[in-house]
């Protein structure tokens, strides 16, 4: 080494040393992820921005009814209101980013909250993130007259502040939430902190359950337990943030081979139980797992798979309603508009609860 790249190197150490390092705003991080996802979601199926944004302007249509639905109008009478009478509850989605949702009644509901991310519901409330980073909950009552009416107030949120990365059990108890380099879960029935984990400055909290977390990074997923870490096998082909689902002592993983595999964690290894093909969510309690492959929607459950009927348009995302529905959003080319689908696990068929002018909807 002559003595000038020993000068250079130098130079550039006492640079480095002088020049403070920004911290890490996770809060803008996570915005920009989800506006990538969204922007790749156009790119496949939908129109560009501008298309979505005159549609904007045309009224939404509970799938049936006679005529379109202003936001919180009252319900009209028709074939679609008694398909709807069938919905075990309210359906949340953003759209395209505000939260709403539609109620067995055929109404459709904005619960003025400006959000990025539904974290969860359960049938006592819903939870997002607003556009600043903070927990937002609504509190969700029913009429109990039978008649599919709901209400929506503004409840106390479980979490004071800015959070990065949020994430609610299946069973809606229990709240994993990051701020800076801890992970912390919150155990909403007893309104007490059970866990808490140290994990890296860009880890993403991807799943819950008890006092169990799941964290996802670059280099891969981590589940993070009270007896200590279990690593999850994850494929890293497009340097994006690994991600998964976590119900019990289940995993699943929609890895970049464009399949999802099941993972039992029980025996403190992750131990490969199922691999199927499309990208998947699991269910509540580990029921099953729905996978969206092509055009198509599948269903695993109970050791077979159905293919789900009924779905029109380029499939986009699927969720979970509970352990006994799920949820299905298509992309409508020759409208730029978005479909949103229920599918009961029991009749291997989705039926359409919401028509958007949106192409940009997404679901908890």
């Amino acid at each position: 080494m002559n003595d000038v790249t020993t000068e250079v190197r130098a130079t550039f150490a006492e640079v480095a040393d002088a020049v403070a390092v920004p911290p890490f705003d996770e809060v803008a991080f996570r915005a920009r992820v989800r506006a990538g996802r969204r922007s790749r979601r156009s790119t496949l199926a939908v129109a560009a921005a501008a298309s979505v944004a005159l549609a904007a302007a045309s009224a939404y249509a509970v799938v049936g009814l006679a005529g379109d639905h202003e936001d919180g109008g009252p319900p009209v009478a028709g074939d679609a209101h008694d398909r709807l009478a069938g919905l075990p509850g309210p359906v949340y989605f953003r759209d395209p980013s505000n939260l709403k949702a539609v109620t067995p009644d055929g109404t459709l509901h904005d619960l003025d909250v400006a959000t990025d991310t539904i974290i969860g519901a359960t049938s006592e409330f819903v939870l997002a993130q607003d556009d600043h980073g903070r927990i937002v909950q609504v509190d969700v009552a029913s009429s109990g007259e039978g008649d599919g009416r709901f209400t929506f107030t503004r409840g106390a949120s479980p979490v004071p502040g800015r959070v990065g990365w949020a994430v609610l059990s299946g069973d809606g108890r229990y709240l994993a939430w990051k701020q800076s380099t801890v992970v912390r879960v919150l155990d909403l029935k007893a309104a007490t902190e059970v866990a808490s984990y140290p994990v890296a400055e860009d880890g993403r909290v991807s799943g819950v359950a008890e006092r169990t977390v799941l964290v996802g990074g670059p280099d891969g997923l981590v589940l993070h337990t009270p007896e200590g870490e279990v690593e999850v096998p994850w494929t890293d082909e497009q340097g994006l943030v690994a991600s998964g689902d976590l119900q019990g002592d289940l995993v699943s993983v929609p890895d970049r081979d464009d399949t999802t595999k099941v993972y039992d964690v029980s025996g403190g290894t992750a131990e490969l139980v199922e691999e199927l093909p499309g990208t998947g969510r699991l269910a509540p309690y580990g029921r099953g797992v729905v996978t969206r492959v092509g055009r198509e929607v599948r269903l695993w459950r109970d050791g077979r798979t159905t293919t789900l009927g009924g779905v029109r348009g380029a499939v986009q995302e699927v969720g979970w309603w509970d352990e006994d529905n799920a949820l299905v959003i298509s992309a409508d080319l020759a409208t730029d508009g978005s479909t949103i689908y229920l599918c009961p696990v029991t009749a291997e068929r989705c039926s359409e609860v919401l028509e958007s002018p949106s192409g940009d909807v997404s679901l908890p």
